[in-house]
């Protein structure tokens, strides 16, 4: 029986975005849904010199040193969600002292990204030959419907099942759609170059700017980042986001959008979601491969914050009467430093104010003494 069968869709509750049931109790049955395959890499090794083969002690200065051989197991299982493939990447790495760390990702519409922390385990048992009970069930939202899945990732060992990863916000789907959400102020896609995008939008009354940036690594995948400016000030929301694949990121764009949360002053916070779009690749599927290409995307959210704190125009007397406003006493104070910055005098033990202004104003400094 598919284990999509297990869950009653009609007995569903409306629930938040993030909600999600506890699905652990289905993984009797969940192996029947899933396929593996494992695969290594073994970095290749200089052949040592025959035996009987002399080597003068200068030649043997120069020979290099042999590469470490490092072994990892990548083991991959596909689902189905939706008419949509994805595959799920459990990664074994070994340690010292028969410790394995376990990474897992997913790749979805050929794009690959990290999901979850890694775990550590002792194993008695070969790496090489592992079994993981791996299953997705949709979540339950009311938005963006079809979008939401809960993944659950078991080791199981001589018959016996431990729990590796859990993750209930995995959000993705085909040709979503995000006008369906409430009172979302989407930002435009303006401007693409090589290296990053540029999205125009407005979160509450305030007009931000949003830049996707990305850098391709030395091991081939790509570190994504993402910065907003708003009045002449800017900062980074995000700079450690790891993707995986090998066609042009400029064919990948973004959808970016806020939600206002209730805050006081109205206004004041927001709720942000970062999704990636990527067109349909042939490929992924049969059936799609001998489709022509009918303009559909593969959407994944790859980021989110509900704490997004940013305003125009913000009526802080709205506070209430027991608030205490301050006020500027005058202009900034300029504080002058020889040291370095890592030396620099702390709060309680900076240049007094009058000898700054000495030497500010030079001879005008002694006549207000």
């Amino acid at each position: 029986m598919s284990i999509m069968n297990v869950i009653n869709r009609s007995s569903y509750d409306a629930m938040s975005e993030e909600s999600c049931p506890d699905y652990d109790s289905a993984i009797n049955s969940a192996h029947t849904s899933t396929f593996s395959t494992s695969r290594r890499w073994l970095p290749s090794v200089p052949s040592p010199p025959p035996f009987d083969d002399p080597i003068s002690p200068s030649s043997a200065r120069r020979l290099p040193r042999p590469l470490q051989r490092n072994e990892r197991y990548v083991y991959t299982y596909s689902v189905i969600a939706n008419t949509m493939p994805v595959d799920v990447l459990i990664t074994v790495e070994p340690s010292t002292g028969g410790k394995y760390t376990f990474k897992l990702s997913i790749r979805v519409n050929k794009i690959e990204r990290s999901l979850c922390e890694p775990v550590v385990l002792n194993l008695r048992i070969d790496p090489k030959q592992l079994e993981f009970v791996v299953f997705l069930l949709p979540g339950k939202t009311t938005i963006l419907m079809g979008g939401l899945w809960c993944l659950r990732v078991w080791l199981r060992a001589n018959e016996i099942e431990h729990k590796l990863f859990g993750e209930d916000e995995i959000w993705i789907g085909k040709d979503l759609d995000f006008a369906s959400v409430q009172d979302a102020s989407i930002a435009r896609h303006k401007v693409t170059n090589h290296r990053e995008q540029v999205y125009h939008g407005f979160v509450g009354n305030a007009l931000v700017n949003f830049t996707v940036k990305w850098r391709k690594t030395e091991y081939g995948t790509y570190k994504c980042s993402l910065d907003y400016e708003a009045g002449g000030v800017s900062s980074t929301l995000f700079d450690d986001l790891d993707l995986c694949f090998d066609h042009d990121p400029r064919t990948i764009t973004f959808i970016i959008y806020t939600v206002k949360a209730n805050a006081i002053p109205a206004g004041s916070s927001h709720k942000l979601r970062v999704w990636m779009r990527s067109p349909v690749q042939a490929g992924i599927d049969p059936a799609i491969a001998m489709a022509p290409y009918d303009g559909s995307f593969i959407y994944q959210r790859i980021w989110k914050t509900d704490s997004l704190k940013i305003g125009s125009r913000l009526d802080f007397g709205s506070l209430g009467p027991k608030v205490i406003m301050a006020f500027a006493k005058s202009g900034p104070e300029t504080v002058m430093s020889i040291a370095s910055p890592s030396l620099a005098p702390s709060l309680h033990s900076r240049t007094p104010s009058s000898t700054v202004k000495e030497k500010e104003l030079g001879y005008l400094g002694h006549m207000y003494r």
